[in-house]
């Protein structure tokens, strides 16, 4: 829904700019109010990115906790923050995903739009996952294991892994 606004908004801007030659040439003339709510999108605030004093400042305190869910908490920003991947991505990733490759790791999976992706992953970020894994679960991870696990020990949804996340950034805002 998001792309599609955007697109008809550049279309949109065509016409506007037109408009000054042809007056009432715009297909977006006299559309019904509530067409014109869709096409503006959503009217949400805008979220911005973490800079990096902001990520390192999260990843050090989540780091200093050595709770299974602060461990996981900070996987999953340093997975993420490192790795480029998108929230579903890693969500679907399991042990046998992460291959190492003449000393590189990387990520191997089926991204958005069914498409195949191979990623490149920061070692340090497998490791704080392994590390969490094995704080959750008590043993090492085997290949059918979920990279990220819920307390309960089922794999993590996208919408719970990003729940996580902001559960911990509000959790070192609080704590300073």
């Amino acid at each position: 829904h998001k792309t599609a606004a955007l697109r008809l908004a550049g279309v949109r801007a065509v016409y506007r700019a037109l408009e000054d030659l042809l007056p009432g040439s715009s297909p977006f003339n006299g559309i019904p109010e509530r067409l014109e709510k869709k096409l503006k999108g959503n009217s949400k605030k805008r979220l911005t990115a973490l800079d990096k004093s902001e990520l390192r400042a999260v990843l050090s305190w989540a780091a200093a906790k050595h709770t299974p869910e602060a461990m996981t908490g900070h996987a999953l920003v340093f997975f993420l923050a490192t790795s480029g991947l998108r929230a579903n991505e890693a969500a679907s990733l399991t042990w046998r995903n992460i291959e190492l490759i003449d000393g590189t790791y990387y990520a191997i999976g089926i991204g958005k739009g069914n498409k195949p992706f191979e990623q490149e992953l920061y070692p340090d970020a497998v490791g704080a996952a392994r590390a969490a894994f094995k704080a959750t679960v008590g043993r090492k991870p085997q290949d059918d294991d979920a990279l990220f696990l819920t307390t309960l020990r089922t794999p993590m949804p996208y919408h719970t892994l990003w729940k996580r996340i902001k559960d911990l950034g509000a959790a070192a805002r609080e704590e300073g």
